[in-house]
């Protein structure tokens, strides 16, 4: 795998992470 697909994917799942955390913070 490409260093640079592995930092998209790593973003993807920190992102997907982000957003679970807001969603519990706003409710």
């Amino acid at each position: 795998m490409l260093p640079v697909r592995v930092h998209v994917f790593t973003c993807r799942i920190l992102n997907q992470e982000f957003i679970i955390l807001f969603d519990v913070v706003g409710d």
